[in-house]
């Protein structure tokens, strides 16, 4: 019976979708890797370095040359574009605030990252990404980066960015998965 409910949920997307239930209930295990539900988990479950179930970290941070300023922001990962790689939308803020008055700049970019485990079981990663920088002219930028998990809820990352105008912006940011 289980062998031609499986034939039946891989015929189809629809037989997927209307199967895929079943084979799992009826083993009442974690599906494994030949049944329909286990592929279902692993497109809503992204992989890598960063997020399971809601893939979202807080960032907090200091941008550390030219200037000193304030970095706080988010990101948003999901699968990447090849193995070992994610997709990472970060939406930052970094602010300046003094006697003489302040400045925002806004990066939004869309980053491709490589990540790769440790013996030790923690995880590396390093990418890049490009995107706009809005502030008072925007421009089109792009930012470097490596960092590292720290535990399964904490990283760090270091960044440069290339604001499309003046030196790059070195930063330093703590990663907190919500």
């Amino acid at each position: 019976m289980k062998t031609q409910i499986r034939k039946i949920a891989n015929t189809s997307l629809a037989g997927t979708l209307m199967f895929a239930p079943l084979v799992s209930v009826a083993r009442a295990t974690e599906p494994e890797p030949a049944t329909p539900l286990f592929s279902l988990k692993k497109q809503l479950d992204p992989t890598g370095i960063i997020g399971d179930i809601f893939p979202f970290h807080l960032r907090i941070g200091a941008m550390v040359s030219p200037r000193t300023k304030f970095i706080g922001g988010v990101d948003f990962t999901t699968k990447g574009l090849a193995p070992n790689f994610n997709t990472r939308i970060d939406a930052e803020a970094i602010v300046s605030a003094n006697f003489g008055g302040g400045s925002t700049l806004f990066p939004v970019t869309v980053n491709q990252v490589y990540s790769k485990g440790l013996i030790g079981g923690s995880q590396v990663y390093g990418g890049f990404g490009l995107g706009v920088y809005f502030g008072e002219i925007s421009r089109f930028g792009g930012k470097l980066f490596i960092g590292t998990e720290l535990t399964r809820k904490l990283g760090g990352e270091l960044g440069l960015h290339f604001a499309g105008y003046g030196d790059p912006l070195v930063t330093a940011q703590v990663r907190l998965r919500l």
